[in-house]
């Protein structure tokens, strides 16, 4: 792997692509500090900050500034290794507030996503009550036309009867 990482940093050289060389530089730069190395590891460790830096990308400036803080305080620099250890708590807050602004925002619309939910939900009972309403208004009212025409028929049927005993009795 240690010599791998040394033929993808020649390449990185030729190339310039830094997002792939910079988890490498980290890399080497932590592998030499193990090794006791101070210098190249340092050397690989602040080469991979730079690059973090000139992507933006906070995870690896988190890392890379974590590394090379520990490499100065083992070196005993340590008002350099503080300042990168501040680097690092900036970048690692950062990106914890940017985990809870996203937490919070799908929560939100989560909520947001239930309150339309129980509003759909409410809206279709109102639906299912007026129409359970109207058809029952319509069944009182077909049964009152029904009641009606019946004792209509009714009264008609008595009367044609009565005009018919009515001209026999004459």
């Amino acid at each position: 792997f240690f010599f791998q990482a040394e033929d993808g940093i020649r390449d990185y050289k030729v190339t310039g692509v830094q997002t792939c060389a910079l988890p490498i530089f980290v890399s080497l730069g932590q592998t030499y500090m193990l090794l006791g190395n101070w210098d190249i590891g340092r050397s690989y460790l602040e080469k991979g900050l730079a690059i973090a830096k000139e992507i933006k990308d906070k995870g690896l400036i988190m890392s890379a500034s974590k590394n090379l803080s520990d490499a100065y305080e083992k070196t005993g620099d340590f008002t350099k290794a503080l300042e990168l250890l501040h680097l690092h708590n900036i970048n690692k807050d950062s990106l914890i507030n940017e985990k809870n602004s996203s937490s919070i925002e799908e929560m939100q619309v989560l909520y947001q996503s239930s309150q339309k939910d129980r509003e759909i939900e409410k809206l279709s009972n109102e639906k299912i009550i007026k129409d359970a309403e109207l058809t029952r208004q319509r069944t009182i009212i077909f049964s009152t036309i029904g009641a009606i025409l019946s004792v209509l028929i009714l009264v008609l049927v008595l009367w044609s009867r009565f005009n018919l005993k009515k001209r026999a009795n004459e």
